[in-house]
Order: structure tokens, then C-alpha cells, then sequence
């Protein structure tokens, strides 16, 4: 199956001192339509760390569902760095290696920013 996908990420940050993040991803299909969707807790870290996560998990259940063409839109500019290039050495090394390793699957895709508001 040779089907197109956009990946949206999202982030929820907490309220009322609760430090704790909850995180997501929508994949839809060229026109719109919802194929599939993840969520969970992400517990008391980093926006960075909650957006690398959301990255890594959104493209591994893209691959798991057969997608070869893929959008990924991320309103994080510096995930985007991130994902792009090589970050051995980073705190969050091993899951930038991830992702990497992900988008050089044999897929066609790109990761591009989107600005918050359009990114829904």
C-alpha cells in the first residue's frame, strides 16, 4: 500500500502547578481525514523531550500502518534542527538517533515547521 500521510503533533503543558505533560499526534490522510492517533502522559520533563517523543512515536506508527509518503508538520523549529542532524552528543541523543535512523527509512517524506495555529 503506497499511501500519503501529515503527521500533527501536539503538546499539552500543565495547569494548576501540576509540572507533568501530556503529548499526541494526529495522521491524516491528503485530504484530511483521520487514519490514526496517538496520546499519552509524558510525565514531569522537558517541552523538548515531550516533543522528540510525540516525533518518534507519530513516524514508528506511521511505518507500522504502511505510510511511504509522509508530511510531518512540528510548530518546534528546534526539533526540526534536531531531527536533521547529528546529535550524538545531545542530552536526548539516543532518541534524535531514533528518529533519524526512522527518516531514512525507505519512505519519501519531510519534516517541516508549521506555526502553532496552523498546525491543527
Amino acid at each position: 500500500m503506497n499511501q500519503f500521510a501529515r503527521q500533527k503533533q501536539f503538546q499539552q503543558t500543565s495547569s494548576l502547578g501540576n509540572p507533568a505533560k501530556a503529548a499526541g499526534g494526529i495522521i491524516g490522510n491528503d485530504i484530511g481525514r483521520w487514519m490514526t492517533g496517538f496520546m499519552g502522559y509524558m510525565g514531569v520533563t522537558t517541552d523538548i523531550h515531550v516533543e522528540l517523543k510525540s516525533l518518534r512515536q507519530g513516524l514508528t506508527l506511521a511505518w507500522e500502518k504502511g505510510v511511504k509518503l509522509l508530511e510531518v508538520n512540528a510548530d518546534s523549529m528546534d526539533i526540526i534542527s534536531l531531527a536533521t542532524t547529528n546529535a550524538e552528543f545531545h542530552r536526548y541523543g539516543a532518541k534524535i538517533e531514533d528518529i533519524g535512523s526512522l527518516l531514512g527509512r525507505e519512505w519519501q517524506g519531510k519534516l517541516e515547521h508549521s506555526y502553532g495555529e496552523s498546525n491543527q
